[in-house]
């Protein structure tokens, strides 16, 4: 290895960018109010994991066939801690130090990854202590506003649903005017229905979803993954019984 920078790439001695699969890392600037602001800088997140990873053999496997447009490769890091090799993007959620990103790839360790992001969340650590990286109710309208393009957690309970020919709208809150909106395509239903998360069972159930978040028509996040969804109340579902 032989640089990590702020979004926590890592480059080794070959010029290979490996990106950390299943992890969002911190925002370095993060908009606020129309304002740009330093996050919350302690501890720094880049710094720790140089400081970790710097002159310590690391071991990696790809998480994926190709690289993204970025030319960086998905991919698992596994670093010394004491006796044993530790998975370095769960190190990472249970530090505090990134949020976790559902996807295909990280499937396997979907449990793990998101308690680890959950300990860290209820203990304070990290990011955690930023106000902007609060998981928002369906009712904060501004926050929606400031947090356009950006990768969100989002709660709140299901008021309504409405179907169509190429998709389902899940709809969080009693507000109109402040209502978040969970959209799934046709296509993806099949992977939901598959965990036993048939739509019509989600209505008043009180949900967190974590997604981009599109501003466009109003709040919107679209959700591909059914992990990528957590029901906090009602009919637990395992998103790992698909496989």
């Amino acid at each position: 290895m032989t640089s990590v920078n702020e979004r926590l790439e890592v480059t080794l001695e070959d010029g290979t960018l490996l990106a950390i699969a299943g992890i969002e890392p911190p925002r370095v600037f993060a908009g606020q109010s129309g304002s740009a602001r330093k996050a919350d800088a302690e501890p720094d997140a880049a710094e720790r994991l140089r400081g970790w990873l710097f002159g310590r053999e690391i071991h990696f496997t790809q998480a994926g066939e190709q690289h993204d447009r970025w030319g960086r490769w998905p991919a698992f890091l596994f670093a010394p801690a004491g006796e044993t090799m530790v998975p370095v993007g769960e190190a990472l959620l249970d530090a505090g130090l990134a949020r976790y990103v559902p996807g295909e790839s990280v499937h396997p360790c979907h449990a793990r990854m998101l308690g680890a992001e959950e300990a860290a969340r209820r203990s304070g650590l990290g990011i955690w202590r930023d106000p902007y990286y609060a998981i928002i109710s369906e009712g904060e309208r501004r926050t929606f506003a400031d947090k356009s393009g950006t990768f969100v957690l989002v709660e709140g309970e299901v008021t309504r649903i409405a179907s169509s020919a190429t998709r389902t709208r899940l709809y969080l809150g009693r507000n109109r005017s402040q209502i978040v909106t969970i959209t799934i395509l046709r296509r993806d239903i099949k992977m939901f229905e598959a965990t036993g998360m048939t739509m019509s069972r989600l209505l008043g159930q009180t949900l967190r979803v974590r997604g981009l978040l599109d501003t466009t028509y109003g709040p919107e996040i679209i959700l591909a993954r059914p992990d990528a969804l957590e029901m906090l109340g009602g009919v637990s579902v395992n998103p790992d019984s698909r496989h």
